[in-house]
């Protein structure tokens, strides 16, 4: 209800201004559109890989840190290795959205098969999934803000690549509080009653932290 009611005022600040930060305008392109959410889904395929695949590693297969974190090495190169592919495939065959449907199909697929194949991970099957989820998200980075950026008017192209890239890192809180709240046994077997309660208290803790940080913070 919060997230409806800012965003409202927000749209009425911004509607009104004479030089909006976010122009309103943005939201009436498709492509515009579809760059804020792929932005988002990456960005949120991104963090929940990097925050509950060292929990299955560590807490569930008995994998020390240092080599959980060397598991998951590959991964990181993978994403690397397929946001530069994706950036030069762009530059070539100008063809995004080819880019991007290969992008949302490899996370899916591995996230599919994160699922259908949880209760017999292995500690070498969970890197080659891994794997695969970092080439996905890393053919769609560019995605978002080649979107925006092509979508947008030349004037508005700034404003569109920064509201991408905030409308990303929106999806950063989200896959972390889920995380804690999961069963590492099967993902999809949470106890009924138990995950509502759980997010909302990881959601106040986080929220009591940073009060207690802008409290305590020198000025």
């Amino acid at each position: 209800m919060l997230f409806v009611v800012l965003t409202f005022v927000l749209y009425r600040i911004e509607a009104t201004a004479s030089a909006p930060v976010i122009p309103m305008g943005l939201f009436g392109r498709p492509r515009v559109v579809a760059g804020f959410i792929s932005g988002f889904c990456v960005q949120f395929a991104l963090m929940a890989g990097v925050t509950y695949l060292p929990r299955l590693l560590q807490e569930s297969m008995g994998i020390a840190a240092a080599s959980s974190g060397a598991a998951l090495i590959p991964m990181t190169l993978a994403l690397m290795f397929g946001s530069n592919v994706s950036g030069a495939l762009f530059r070539k065959s100008g063809r995004l959205r080819a880019i991007a449907l290969t992008s949302s199909s490899l996370v899916l697929a591995a996230a599919t098969a994160f699922i259908v194949r949880a209760q017999g991970l292995t500690a070498p099957s969970v890197t080659l999934l891994a794997t695969a989820l970092g080439l996905g998200v890393g053919v769609g980075m560019p995605v978002s803000n080649l979107s925006a950026q092509t979508g947008a008017d030349a004037r508005d192209a700034g404003k569109a690549t920064s509201t991408a890239m905030f409308l990303g890192d929106l999806a950063e809180p989200y896959p972390p509080l889920c995380a804690e709240c999961l069963p590492l046994s099967h993902p999809l077997l949470v106890p009924r009653g138990r995950f509502a309660p759980c997010l909302r208290l990881r959601w106040w803790a986080l929220l009591r932290r940073y009060l207690l940080q802008e409290e305590f913070r020198p000025k």
